[in-house]
């Protein structure tokens, strides 16, 4: 079972925290609040090809990936929406929401992932401690930046204006000129 991230650090398992797990958590919050929830992550090794994610499927932990990359597919027939690797995380949407997952994500070679269970959000919520503030702010940022990239990736473009001798010959047209 995951730590409890409200409660203090076991300081043994505080003293072996990966340091790429580390890494990432501090590029997400504080150097403070990394260390407060780095304890509360379990590792999830993953193998080429497998599946971490399955569209609409339940609720899952937070994924940080610290190694290996990711490929991230939505609808049927799936679309290929992103490509994730080192310093990424997914399952944002789910973990925080509670509702079923919103995209398939798959292993597309060998790596590591580091879950944060489902539970650990109320765990983080009832502490009210300032560290899950902090990761639930940078959650928000990252869905922010999802939703952008999304709203920017389906925008449909302006049609291009017609070439000026489309114009003169519709206006020609309008004035009764052949």
């Amino acid at each position: 079972m995951p730590a409890d991230p409200a409660a203090p650090a076991d300081p043994d398992r505080a003293a072996a925290i990966d340091p790429d797990l580390l890494r990432t958590l501090e590029a997400l919050v504080s150097p403070g609040a990394a260390r407060a929830l780095a304890p509360a992550f379990t590792p999830r090794p993953c193998a080429g090809g497998e599946r971490l994610l399955a569209e609409g499927g339940p609720p899952h932990g937070l994924l940080v990936i610290t190694s290996g990359e990711l490929e991230v597919d939505v609808g049927d027939p799936p679309v290929r929406v992103g490509h994730l690797g080192p310093g990424a995380v997914c399952g944002e949407a789910s973990f925080l929401g509670g509702g079923p997952t919103t995209a398939t994500v798959r292993a597309r070679t060998s790596g590591l992932a580091w879950e944060l269970h489902p539970g650990a959000l109320d765990a983080l919520a009832a502490g009210r401690s300032a560290e899950g503030a902090e990761l639930l702010r940078a959650l928000c940022r990252v869905m922010a930046d999802r939703l952008a990239h999304t709203a920017e990736a389906t925008r449909t473009p302006p049609a291009p204006a017609p070439p000026r001798s489309i114009l003169r010959l519709l206006l020609g047209m309008l004035r009764g000129e052949d």
